[in-house]
């Protein structure tokens, strides 16, 4: 493991935009992790731990600590239990594949979906009335200690615990209450699966309709936005379950852009950054759309976090994550 100054953020983040953050390391196993920690705390800086950071927004100004990117990947396939023992820096992708592969069912709803295992069960990743956090089995975490927080112990946790509801969990809620909290980090995550056979797999898998996405880097802000065209309504992605909802006329939505950042005109669930975008663009474009007409009175609630220093004061979270 090696721990890296002055990098910039674009070349670590899903959306390629962001600023310089002070320190930066790489995660292949477990072990790294938790020395990456115990580096931040002789340091004396904070510290973020992320996976691909395909639901988060990098300031432009920079992170003041330690961005400890999770690459651990092992995958452990307990077939006598129908489950996996599976890293938290694991592509959701892999798994499904695998899971598949083996002839396991349950997590098909994920395929196409960016992300790691982590990032997926610390944001209970939804689609439809499906949700990761309905496979979780069991985690183990580090909990950083109160009064030391580069040190702690390393826990196994039920379900129960993380207290899942669509589209976030305990650690998001926590997070969201206190910036600046060292929170618990996902290690490891125990996946209930179903055993089901290979050609049923394949068959759920084929009767997902696949996003037709550009080649620039995307983020998807809300659950659901729903356009219309013509007088009529068309639901874009599947239907949010709490969420309000959007109404906007297409021709309008081809017109919301932020310097290179855009609305991506086929699915305005997706915000892309076609240049040399900022993340305080694609924020302020993100305030754009939950403002934009609603079907009611509360405006959407978005699903990406922003991690560092920014300087607005548009709302509560503007200090650093």
């Amino acid at each position: 493991m090696t721990i890296s100054d002055h990098v910039p953020m674009r070349e670590i983040a899903w959306f390629q935009t962001g600023g310089v953050t002070h320190y930066y390391t790489v995660c292949h196993s477990l072990d790294d992790i938790v020395t990456a920690v115990r580096q931040a705390g002789a340091l004396q800086v904070p510290y973020r731990v992320i996976g691909d950071g395909s639901n988060v927004l990098m300031s432009d100004s920079g992170y003041p600590g330690l961005i400890i990117q999770n690459r651990a990947t092992s995958m452990l396939f307990v077939h006598d239990r129908s489950q996996v023992i599976v890293d938290a820096g694991t592509p959701l992708s892999h798994v499904v594949s695998r899971a598949i592969s083996l002839g396991y069912s349950g997590l098909e709803f994920l395929s196409g979906i960016p992300g790691t295992v982590g990032g997926a069960v610390y944001g209970n990743a939804t689609v439809g009335d499906s949700h990761i956090g309905n496979y979780v089995k069991s985690a183990t975490l580090l909990f950083p200690r109160e009064k030391a927080p580069s040190s702690g112990i390393i826990r196994r946790i039920d379900r129960e615990w993380f207290e899942f509801s669509p589209y976030t969990s305990r650690l998001k809620q926590m997070q969201s209450i206190d910036p600046e909290m060292c929170l618990p980090i996902i290690l490891s995550v125990t996946i209930q699966l179903s055993k089901m056979s290979h050609e049923t797999c394949l068959q759920k898998v084929k009767a997902i309709t696949p996003q037709r996405l550009p080649k620039f880097p995307v983020l998807r802000p809300f659950s659901t936005v729903r356009l219309k065209q013509n007088g009529e309504q068309t639901i874009i992605n599947h239907p949010a379950l709490t969420q309000a909802m959007h109404y906007v006329d297409r021709a309008q939505v081809k017109q919301w852009h932020i310097g290179a950042v855009s609305v991506f005109q086929d699915d305005p669930n997706f915000i892309i950054n076609s240049g040399y975008g900022a993340s305080k663009q694609a924020w302020e474009l993100i305030h754009l759309m939950q403002h934009a007409e609603a079907s009611d009175l509360h405006p959407l609630q978005t699903h990406i976090e922003r991690v560092g220093l920014w300087d607005d004061e548009s709302d509560d979270i503007s200090a650093m994550v």
